[in-house]
């Protein structure tokens, strides 16, 4: 089928098992063999049942996947410069990556922004 593979792709989306319509699902692929996952999810986001479901399914998988919901954040709060809970995000995601192999800093000492 076009467009569904075993890599995530911006076009194709996520995952070998498509929907109804033909797009595929990533809460339905299997997802063994992942690199662990850090998700963050706002309290008053639309997707926040996604997320819970899309982390047990990966934990069950046997995956290692972190949930952060941040208490009466909306969707990509991430993204608010002015925002202090999204500093914080931003900064654990940092702490994530870098705690991973190859996540060495390359400007020791600099804090992550």
């Amino acid at each position: 089928m076009p467009g569904v593979g075993d890599a995530c792709s911006f076009e194709g989306g996520c995952g070998r098992t498509p929907t109804a319509g033909g797009r595929p699902d990533p809460q339905r692929r299997e997802h063994a063999g992942l690199p662990p996952l850090l998700i963050q999810v706002g309290s008053s986001e639309l997707l926040l049942d996604d997320a819970v479901r899309l982390t047990g399914r990966a934990g069950a998988d046997e995956v290692e996947v972190t949930l952060e919901v941040v208490p009466r954040q909306p969707h990509v709060f991430q993204l608010d410069d002015g925002s202090a809970e999204a500093a914080a995000a931003l900064e654990r995601a940092g702490r994530f990556l870098l705690a991973r192999p190859g996540g060495e800093r390359k400007d020791a000492g600099r804090p992550i922004r």
